[in-house]
């Protein structure tokens, strides 16, 4: 809870790893970085499922951090 404003901001985040992407600057009156391709498109339909508090990870990380003793502590993986 955000004392100062009384709201509650929760999100819930989506990560994938693999495949190339772009990134730069697009507009000419309002610039805006952008970041586009099939690992960022991955992350974004994963995101779309994942809880408010929560963070969905793609099969590819589970694979690279699923030794790390720490993480089997701290979270719970389904």
């Amino acid at each position: 809870m955000n004392n100062a404003t009384g709201s509650n901001f929760i999100i819930g985040v989506g990560i994938n790893i693999g495949g190339p992407v772009t990134a730069g600057t697009l507009g000419k009156e309002r610039m805006q970085f952008e970041v586009i391709g099939e690992a960022i498109k991955n992350s974004h339909i994963i995101s779309n499922f994942a809880e408010a508090g929560s963070v969905l990870i793609t099969s590819e990380i589970y694979d690279m951090i699923k030794e790390i003793p720490d993480l089997q502590k701290n979270f719970a993986f389904s």
